[in-house]
């Protein structure tokens, strides 16, 4: 059996891969015309925005996201989380390919999938969990709530939020 790995982060047998990546896309396209075009968001201040937990989870890591609005309209995201020293968990390669040859996909995939579903979106109440990545999910809108309504206030001060536990194990 040959096993292979490309830049967009999926490794491991072929037909194993190519079926990931599917599901992956199809996810993400289905994300992002669910609630149809980007809508404009016009009670949005511009600016930047940001969000965080208020403390380190069990792991030692410490999500953020960041958000710039542009004429009313979120035009950036940005979502990670750093440890103590700032480093940031999507730098974390042994994570990542741990994750990915037990459940055939990296972590940044399902990042990526939901910072774009917001620029699409618009609205993260409107965004759909993928599968696999409920914990990411419920962290990643908390955040992005938040920093969405820093922004309709004009308020450019971090917003804490005090993030629940990783409810499903196994899960992002």
């Amino acid at each position: 059996m040959t096993t292979t790995s490309d830049a967009a982060g999926l490794s491991g047998p072929a037909p194993a891969r190519a079926a990931a990546a599917a599901a992956l896309a199809a996810a993400a396209l289905a994300l992002a015309f669910a609630g149809g075009c980007r809508e404009r968001t016009t009670s949005l201040h511009d600016g930047y925005y940001s969000s965080e937990s208020m403390s380190y989870d069990q792991e030692g890591w410490k999500d953020y996201l960041t958000i710039y609005v542009n004429n009313g309209q979120i035009t950036i995201v940005e979502y990670d989380a750093r440890n103590l020293s700032g480093f940031r968990r999507s730098w974390d390669m042994d994570r990542m390919l741990a994750w990915n040859s037990s459940h055939g996909v990296r972590p940044t995939r399902y990042l990526l999938s939901y910072q774009n579903a917001l620029l699409t979106l618009q609205d993260p109440r409107r965004i759909q969990p993928l599968p696999g990545g409920r914990n990411m999910y419920e962290t990643f809108t908390s955040l992005a709530e938040a920093a969405i309504a820093r922004s309709r206030s004009g308020d450019n001060q971090v917003a804490f939020v005090r993030l629940q536990q990783k409810r499903y194990p196994g899960e992002l």
